[in-house]
């Protein structure tokens, strides 16, 4: 038995747009590129669909990306400067075409301390002083030989 049925009278399920969470991430000005920052999270629902891409609709430092699995990394370690942050607008995909409210991130760049360089002490010759020592009691020496004869 085959039962034919019109588009109308088939219930879907209503598959919502993924629920994206933003968060606060920290960076040092010297990571290198490629290093992950952080990740971004799709809070859990019954009808969940696979994220197909993430994009990023503002961005205020160049530095910093959003990879294919949500992870925030860095891309070019040159614009990262320290003691600054950078916000990141971003909103998740997913397989069907639903879109994800916008979802803020911080992300702040901490500067790195340059290393502290102490500096090697110099040996002190004391052949200078030996050498004025002898200059200075030259004299008397040659003065108690003359008064000896």
């Amino acid at each position: 038995i085959i039962k034919v049925m019109a588009a109308e009278d088939l219930e879907l399920p209503d598959v919502e747009a993924p629920m994206l969470v933003g968060g606060e991430f920290s960076v040092s000005e010297d990571a290198a590129d490629g290093t992950v920052v952080g990740a971004l999270t799709i809070e859990e629902s019954d009808l969940d669909l696979a994220i197909s891409e993430y994009y990023v609709q503002s961005n205020t430092n160049l530095g910093l990306a959003v990879d294919a699995e949500g992870q925030i990394v860095v891309a070019d370690t040159t614009l990262l400067a320290g003691d600054t942050s950078a916000e990141m607008e971003v909103v998740a995909i997913d397989v069907r075409g639903n879109v994800s409210a916008p979802a803020m991130v911080t992300i702040s760049v901490t500067k790195v301390a340059p290393p502290v360089v102490t500096p090697e002490h110099a040996k002190k010759s004391s052949s200078g002083s030996l050498a004025w020592l002898t200059l200075l009691v030259a004299p008397f020496a040659f003065m108690r030989r003359r008064k000896q004869k």
